[in-house]
């Protein structure tokens, strides 16, 4: 790993040496976080920083190097070239002298290591983590979302803004341990609130479908997008209340799970919701019908 890390290092330094024969580059704001490593013979030390500015062409922030702190400051000097200085709680000292690629917002360089007498070359990587925010109707699950159906249309399950549309909420009434005792889902699509307490009781819900597809998914007990200590299993049953046609274990969010089921004939089915191994006091159960 480390060699491939100090290929990619010697790229981007010969890379942005070639930038600072040019014309002298535009201001630049450190301020964000900065992610790479330091690498010091076979040592590769990854590094994560938070910089603020420090006047015009000076930053500042805190670090953190393989779980030790440190504080890291740095000035820019003529065109792309920058000086950072690193000091760690365990008395570790850097030096470097770095180039900046404002438009890779990146800084590579070398310097070197000092603990107290000994010191060692070493070459330093950072990355700039640049946000980017979420795009509704992409068709990629991004931050808050709880869908994207790859567009911006109300009613289709889907919001306008990303997040799920149900026609009902119900909770799950008990006992339901089997087909004959399914908590019946009378509208899709719906969202229904169970738990699985103690861990081998098993949930059964009663849906009819008008269509051959049906989509099954579980949450936590936040509901859509929140898969947090909560590790279910969804079974889809057909009409007879006994066997299995589809069945996911982790194909959701986390350990939450997922069903997609195609080609299946119009009429009643049963899911079941258990769970994996431990008891689960509140999840939720997405039912829809495209």
């Amino acid at each position: 790993m480390s060699g491939n890390v100090l290929r990619v290092v010697a790229v981007l330094f010969l890379a942005g040496t070639v930038a600072v024969a040019g014309t002298p580059l535009p201001p630049y704001d450190f301020t964000g976080t900065w992610t790479g490593v330091i690498i010091a013979g076979s040592d590769v030390n990854f590094i994560a920083a938070e910089l603020v500015p420090d006047g015009a062409k000076k930053f500042t922030g805190s670090a953190n190097v393989e779980g030790i702190p440190c504080t890291i400051r740095g000035k820019r000097k003529k065109n792309s070239k920058v000086k950072i200085k690193l000091k760690c709680e365990n008395r570790t000292k850097g030096k470097f002298k770095a180039i900046l690629d404002i438009e890779n917002d990146a800084m590579v360089g070398a310097g070197r290591l000092k603990q107290g007498r000994r010191k060692v070359s070493a070459q330093i990587a950072l990355d700039r983590f640049v946000f980017i925010a979420p795009v509704c109707g992409n068709g990629t699950l991004e931050g808050d979302e709880t869908c994207d159906d790859g567009n911006t249309a109300d009613g289709d399950g889907c919001s306008a803004t990303c997040t799920v549309e149900v026609a009902a909420e119900l909770d799950e009434v008990e006992p339901n341990n089997d087909a004959a005792q399914a908590t019946p889902v009378p509208v899709l699509p719906a969202l229904v609130h169970g738990s699985v307490v103690p861990a081998f009781d098993e949930d059964f819900f009663r849906v009819e479908i008008t269509g051959t597809e049906l989509i099954l998914e579980t949450f936590d007990g936040d509901g859509p997008g929140s898969c947090s200590g909560t590790d279910t299993v969804i079974e889809l049953r057909g009409p007879d209340g006994l066997q299995v046609v589809a069945l996911d274990d982790d194909g959701g969010i986390g350990t939450c799970s997922r069903l997609v089921v195609s080609g299946l004939t119009p009429g009643v089915y049963y899911p079941c919701v258990r769970a994996f191994f431990t008891s689960i006091d509140a999840y939720q159960l997405l039912v829809d019908e495209p």
